[in-house]
């Protein structure tokens, strides 16, 4: 492959800065509420082009700086949550690694295919350049403490032709084939102005065709019957401007007064958000009798989010639990619980407690660690006319694969119960419910995203919004959505698929290596 150098000498730091930064600013473009997916690719592929015939340190460095941008622009939600600058910092620099990790990956293969001009080992090179991609998602999907599969390829692509994909692979081939894509592209154009137009054109066909054949993929599977949903979104004080205890209140208030005011369409079922009753309603008066009270209005089952404290091995801790509240006066049994498995680390929890206790004072505002549920993020319904399986993820674990995997399977439709209060008026919710779009599309299921404040919405299996809210405004509606019961590949493979992209990432680090143990 022929060496295009747009420049060298005391400017190329000034210009890898700038191409990296703007890679960096171009991901984030293509984030919500934005949503300009063309720009992922843009992002991917200027990216790219910095790091590729780099040492594995400065590729690492121009990686990071790349993926810092990123970050530290889409998790503006980070900054809205603590009022720390530093928290935002922190997250960015962690996330941003694992990109570096990448730039390191993509300079060693290129430097390794350097050394060869075959098509073949040319096409292997971008394969391997996705592949690696994909498998430091899977990784940081998973560590540290848990991971955060926020900001995803594949979510930065919901609404390109590449997600048709989903249903076949999730997040790891949709961004793997994006990242091929990019490549292809960055690849025609350095050929085209180095005049080499049959390479030019070999990788621009390469590009067109990852881009446009998804677009043939599958089709819809038939509905298993329909169901009307009551979907209430009552809306809440913003954070900071009552006292917490009166915010409990007033949501609770609210969503219960705006579910009276369409139960009158006698729905199959109402939905409502995560902590429509931040108080146990189960254990406290209060809103114990409102909701009671709508339950004996609307004469079928609710579905609701609340919390349980209680105490275990010395110490208070509480459950996000969701619930299914039928009409009669007896109150939801474990059966009719879902407990949140995978609570946010210093959101919901504080890991290292002693230690990080240390370092702020912000910490003591987590007074009640949250411990996660066991059963899967499922619920089973009984509605006059049959028994309705639901998945329910709750919040931030609708960005993780097994997951939602787990409770879409046997179930016919997709639950996502979110509060978003405490992100304020960020990108925060907006994201959320593009990553609920994906799981729509990859679950082949309607998902229905429910939130206090937004945005709420339905989403068809095919990705189109049916509708969508504002912040902080108040929506109740009742909504006919069609049930599903096929089960995807990538729903069949969660809890192997990321072995098989692991193993993939292994290959091409030992590419990469040695790529990198060469001299140019």
């Amino acid at each position: 492959m022929p060496r295009v150098r747009i420049v060298s000498g005391p400017f190329a730091f000034l210009l890898h800065l700038l191409l990296a930064g703007l890679a960096g600013v171009s991901l984030w473009a293509a984030g919500a509420p934005r949503s300009w997916w063309p720009a992922a690719l843009l992002g991917v592929a200027l990216l790219w082009l910095v790091v590729r015939r780099l040492t594995a340190p400065r590729a690492f460095l121009w990686g990071f700086v790349g993926g810092f941008v990123f970050f530290y622009l889409h998790f503006d939600w980070a900054l809205a949550a603590t009022g720390l600058v530093a928290a935002r910092v922190v997250l960015a620099g962690i996330e941003a690694t694992f990109i570096g990790f990448v730039a390191v990956l993509w300079a060693g293969i290129w430097r390794s295919r350097l050394r060869h001009h075959s098509s073949i080992v040319a096409l292997g090179a971008v394969v391997a350049s996705g592949v690696a991609w994909a498998g430091v998602e899977v990784l940081r999907s998973a560590v540290p403490f848990g991971g955060l599969p926020w900001g995803l390829l594949g979510y930065l692509l919901v609404n390109s032709p590449l997600v048709h994909l989903a249903p076949w692979g999730s997040t790891e081939l949709v961004g793997a084939v994006g990242v091929m894509c990019a490549v292809s592209g960055v690849i025609a154009c350095e050929n085209v102005l180095t005049v080499h137009l049959f390479r030019a054109v070999r990788a621009a066909v390469v590009c067109c065709a990852l881009l446009v054949a998804p677009l043939a993929v599958g089709l819809l599977p038939p509905a298993t019957g329909q169901v009307k949903v009551a979907i209430v979104q009552g809306n809440t004080p913003e954070l900071g401007t009552v006292s917490d205890a009166m915010w409990a209140t007033i949501t609770t208030a609210n969503h219960v007064e705006a579910a009276q005011e369409v139960v009158r369409a006698h729905p199959d079922l109402v939905v409502l958000p995560e902590s429509t009753s931040d108080y146990d309603y189960r254990v406290e008066q209060y809103p114990h009798d409102l909701i009671m009270n709508l339950a004996h209005k609307a004469g079928v089952p609710l579905l609701l989010g609340t919390q349980r404290y209680f105490h275990k091995q010395g110490s208070d801790v509480r459950t996000n639990d969701y619930v299914v509240q039928y009409p009669n006066d007896q109150l939801p049994t474990a059966a009719h619980t879902y407990s949140k498995q995978h609570p946010v680390p210093f959101g919901e929890y504080v890991p290292l407690r002693g230690f990080f206790e240390k370092l702020t004072s912000k910490i003591d505002e987590i007074s009640i660690d949250m411990v996660p549920g066991e059963r899967p993020a499922q619920l089973s319904v009984q509605l006059p006319q049959r028994t309705l399986t639901v998945a329910v993820p709750i919040c931030f674990e609708v960005a993780y694969s097994s997951i939602v995997s787990q409770g879409v399977t046997g179930s016919e439709l997709l639950v996502v119960p979110t509060s978003n209060v405490t992100f304020g008026r960020s990108s925060e919710a907006f994201q959320q419910f593009a990553i609920t779009q994906f799981r729509a599309i990859e679950n082949a299921r309607t998902a229905i995203q429910v939130s206090t404040m937004g945005t709420s919405g339905v989403v068809a299996p095919d990705g189109a919004i049916k509708y969508r809210t504002g912040l902080f405004e108040r929506d109740a509606r009742v909504v006919s959505v069609p049930l599903f019961a096929h089960t995807t590949l990538a729903a069949r493979t969660y809890h192997i698929r990321p072995y098989y992209v692991l193993a993939g990432l292994l290959i091409a680090t030992t590419w990469a290596v040695i790529g990198l143990c060469r001299k140019q």
